[in-house]
């Protein structure tokens, strides 16, 4: 059992990954705002808001009393996967020359 998340800037998604028949499949997911900015400017809320909507989906512990990510020792995910797409945007200049407005 695998958990994915992307922290993005305007949502935080995750999802459970299990073998099912022998194959690997999306069992579960969820999501909550983004809380990467402002007023909160801490990404950890959304993040064990969506584990908790996947824990509550599949009545399985996958974030401890404490907010900390349970792995396979505590009970959970044999595995945390993530990836970060919140990064403020990136702001580019395009110039071109031609013979008429150079």
């Amino acid at each position: 059992m695998y958990l994915l998340a992307d922290l993005g800037r305007a949502n935080t998604r995750a999802a459970l990954i299990e073998k099912v028949e022998g194959e690997y499949r999306a069992v579960a997911r969820g999501g909550a705002p983004s809380t990467f900015g402002p007023p909160w400017e801490d990404a950890r809320i959304s993040f064990q808001e969506a584990l908790a909507e996947i824990s509550q989906i599949r009545r399985l512990p996958l974030v401890s009393p404490e907010g900390k990510i349970l792995l396979q020792q505590g009970g959970g995910a044999e595995a945390l996967f993530s990836t970060a797409s919140a990064a403020p945007p990136l702001r580019v200049a395009a110039l071109g020359l031609s013979g008429e407005y150079s």
